[in-house]
């Protein structure tokens, strides 16, 4: 299959572990003496299955052949990244804390918002300040973003109810998820999880430039809207 852009980020060793990356291997994304460094991650995948499950795909996508998706633990665009992320989205109940370099898919954006106008508390990190559109919209529904003050914001990772956890190279945009060779990986494993939570809630707490804070009272008001809503007869 044609892809307009081959924008995944993978190793694959031996077929029996992988790393899945938000980096390029590029000297940005090590130059830790820059005015604004990088932020990005790395996950290494030590189970022999899902690495084969990726080689399998690399195979198919060198010799220029449809792959066959396996493991529903691995997301892949153009094929299964918009309907995966859309169904991870959906089901937080509680938290969702995101870095994301970039937001403009529309049915992302609406998704990011009906879970805010539902009760969960979302908070986006980002360094791009040109969505402003996108960013009134997400924080009309009760949507925290802050800009990072120290690094650039390189990473896309979802965390989600601090339960799950996606990472890899996807951008939450129309062309990475529907056009590109994307693919990102479920993460289950608490002690990752624990991790990344912990790395975010260190560069939340030191970015200085918030776009918004959480109305509360916004959400609350809706919350008990709905509540006398559904309790007419």
């Amino acid at each position: 299959d044609n892809m307009r852009l081959t924008h995944q980020k993978t190793l694959i060793l031996d077929d029996k572990k992988a790393i899945v990356m938000t980096f390029n291997f590029t000297h940005s994304s090590f130059d830790v003496k820059a005015s604004h460094p990088q932020r990005n991650f790395g996950l290494i995948i030590d189970d022999p299955k899902m690495a084969q499950d990726i080689a399998e795909v690399f195979n198919a996508d060198f010799q220029h052949q449809r792959p066959s998706m396996k493991n529903d633990d691995l997301i892949y665009s153009p094929y299964n990244s918009r309907e995966k992320w859309l169904q991870y989205i959906n089901q937080a109940k509680h938290s969702i804390k995101m870095y994301a370099q970039s937001i403009s898919d529309k049915e992302i954006v609406n998704a990011l918002s009906d879970a805010g106008n539902r009760g969960v508390k979302i908070e986006i990190l980002t360094t791009d300040k040109s969505k402003q559109a996108v960013y009134q919209e997400l924080t009309q529904s009760g949507v925290d973003l802050e800009i990072s003050k120290h690094y650039y914001i390189h990473a896309k990772v979802i965390i989600i109810d601090n339960q799950i956890a996606i990472l890899g190279s996807i951008n939450l945009t129309r062309a990475s998820l529907d056009d590109n060779r994307e693919l990102a990986v479920v993460i289950r494993d608490a002690s990752i999880i624990q991790k990344l939570n912990d790395t975010f809630q260190h560069d939340w707490q030191s970015s200085e430039h918030k776009i918004t804070r959480r109305s509360h009272q916004k959400t609350f008001t809706r919350q008990l809207k709905q509540f006398m809503k559904s309790m007419q007869f």
